[in-house]
């Protein structure tokens, strides 16, 4: 465990482990838990899984926890109001969904579910076996819960008891498989040292625990969202070329975090990368987002948002596939428009209309600064009418503005 933890403080993703976890030899088992509040992972979950990750390529036997249980009530922590509680039908998908997705990231990851063991456990037995070893007052400490005690949300007896549940998993865990790790993000710590301490009362053994930093920026907002929602690891939900972009488009003080937490550089190379980054910031964003794309998607999500990155250039519309465009309106670029009423119609009422121009005058400066572009080409005058000629694998049309803005006219 000391050359692992070393590594990991080394490039500065450790933010609390429990005493003596560096003194340990030997291969260990660690678990992470994953609560199946939604359909897929997103890239907050991305830390944990490298953190995975890389315990496993240490040595270590990995295992993730899926929450059939916990993930019905929900985790406070870090939240400022309730969860919507999910009916068990919606919880059964998801937690199909993240075990799919986890194997995917870590091939030789154990998955186990706290429903087999929560899901039945009778609460008077639970109340008698596991919440009378807990004390109110080191419950009410922690932080998580003190943020929500004060809030006007306040906080359910519901939540209150998701700490109780969380320590119970790593008991059982460790008495049962062997696993005495538990790791999780920063907002973790309480529920992790809960568990240690439950099972140093039950079973005089002494468990460890350690976390890493939470995706968050400057400010403490955890990063991960967009005005579309989360930023999801399942390409369906967030395509290759979406989550490039995020990533490329996050701030540059949130680089180090990225190359630290997001990929599996090497903790030399990324002291390279963060020298280079006050020099050549878009160039070392550009190596960092398509490394979290190639995590996530591998080669060939490099190479879809590559291509439709490159061909968002104005006048490189030949280097679009359909498939690409296609990508591009399910990214938020599309705008239907109907076929019967823009052809012979002035490009100028047409941009107006569908809002990519505010008005006809912007239209006739961008056309004269030579900054509209159809397609391949660059739009000559304002008073030019749509022809079918300008549609593309029969029913597209790239209208581009400026270096950056594009949008893609669907023709229905």
């Amino acid at each position: 465990m000391k050359n692992f933890l070393t590594y990991m403080q080394d490039r500065g993703s450790v933010v609390d482990v429990s005493e003596g976890l560096s003194e340990v030899s030997g291969p260990v088992s660690a678990y992470l838990g994953f609560d199946p509040t939604g359909s897929s992972l997103h890239v907050g979950h991305l830390a944990g899984i490298l953190a995975l990750k890389k315990l496993s390529l240490f040595g270590h036997r990995v295992v993730a926890l899926i929450g059939g249980a916990t993930g019905m009530i929900g985790d406070p922590s870090g939240k400022s109001t309730e969860r919507v509680l999910l009916d068990k039908k919606t919880v059964e998908e998801n937690t199909d969904s993240l075990k799919k997705a986890l194997q995917r990231f870590v091939p030789d990851i154990e998955i186990v579910d706290n429903f087999s063991w929560l899901g039945e456990m009778p609460l008077v037995d639970f109340l008698r076996d596991v919440a009378k070893h807990f004390r109110l007052g080191n419950m009410l400490a922690k932080d998580s819960v003190k943020q929500r005690l004060r809030s006007d949300e306040g906080m359910s007896f519901t939540e209150f008891s998701y700490q109780l549940l969380q320590a119970y998993d790593f008991y059982h865990l460790f008495r049962e498989k062997g696993i005495f790790l538990q790791i999780g993000g920063s907002d973790q710590w309480g529920n992790i040292t809960a568990g240690i301490d439950f099972i140093r009362k039950n079973l005089a053994k002494k468990a460890h625990g350690f976390t890493y930093p939470l995706l968050t920026d400057s400010q403490g907002n955890k990063l991960g969202k967009t005005e579309k929602g989360a930023v999801w690891l399942d390409a369906n939900k967030t395509s290759p070329y979406e989550l490039y972009q995020y990533i490329y488009g996050l701030e540059d003080a949130e680089m180090p975090k990225v190359a630290k937490l997001l990929t599996l550089i090497e903790n030399k190379e990324i002291e390279v990368l963060l020298l280079k980054l006050k020099e050549n910031p878009e160039q070392v964003k550009a190596y960092l987002s398509q490394e979290v794309v190639r995590i996530v998607h591998g080669d060939a999500g490099v190479s879809s948002a590559m291509s439709i990155t490159q061909a968002m250039v104005p006048g490189r519309v030949s280097e679009f596939t359909e498939d690409s465009l296609s990508v591009l309106v399910d990214t938020g670029f599309g705008i239907e428009v109907s076929r019967i009423d823009i052809f012979g119609k002035k490009w100028a009422d047409l941009l107006v209309h569908t809002g990519i121009a505010t008005s006809k005058g912007e239209v006739r400066r961008l056309v004269d600064q030579k900054g509209l572009y159809i397609n391949s080409r660059v739009l000559s005058s304002s008073e030019e009418v749509v022809s079918p000629e300008d549609i593309v694998f029969s029913k597209y049309i790239v209208v581009s503005r400026g270096r950056k803005k594009r949008s893609v006219l669907v023709v229905i």
